[in-house]
């Protein structure tokens, strides 16, 4: 799954892209590049993109904590827009559940059963 991110901020896309490469959690499960903006993205802001590649829906759940720690660390809420196969999405979920769930709305994704609710019954 490929999608790709955008940040108005160059500070916070590199922050982002920082985090992301050095995050073992991701543990080679998510690809992230960072890519100069094709020139219509640039009316968007910043002059940067990263380029993820997401290879199953168990790391897209580690791509959504990961995402939701880096946004807590921040300590700020920034405009951050993921995108795929034309269309965008602007995450502003703080939790690892709601990000996934707006990570898995964007890729056309069937949401994945939560097993820990189940085992309590």
């Amino acid at each position: 799954m490929k999608m790709s991110v955008s940040v108005e901020d160059p500070a916070v896309l590199a922050s982002l892209y920082r985090w992301l490469a050095q995050d073992p959690r991701l543990g080679g499960q998510v690809a992230a590049r960072l890519r100069p903006r094709r020139l219509p993205e640039a009316s968007m802001g910043g002059v940067e993109v990263i380029d993820l590649i997401v290879s199953n829906a168990i790391a897209l759940g580690s791509l959504a904590i990961s995402y939701a720690t880096w946004r807590r660390a921040l300590g700020r809420e920034p405009t951050v827009r993921f995108e795929h196969e034309g269309q965008a999405l602007t995450v502003t979920a703080c939790t690892p559940e709601e990000v996934r769930q707006t990570l898995e709305t964007l890729l056309g994704q069937p949401p994945v059963e939560d097993d820990s609710k189940n085992d309590e019954q």
